[in-house]
């Protein structure tokens, strides 16, 4: 289970074909986090530190972090 992922806000795309998203950068990995629009207003500027709390959904047609 991936509770929470802190690090610099890479990229936020409001809209996407998967949805909303942003990307978060924590050591040498990059997170793609699946979005609501409500979370996407709220996020820091790009560039700056930034926290989310996750959701990892697992299912027979891929996964998924929220």
């Amino acid at each position: 289970m991936i509770h929470a992922i802190a690090g610099e806000l890479r990229e936020v795309a409001p809209q996407s074909p998967v949805g909303a998203y942003a990307l978060l950068n924590w050591q040498a990995l990059t997170w793609q986090v699946l979005l609501s629009q409500a979370c996407v207003r709220q996020l820091p500027p790009v560039g700056q530190p930034c926290e989310l709390f996750t959701s990892l959904v697992i299912r027979e047609s891929g996964t998924q972090l929220f």
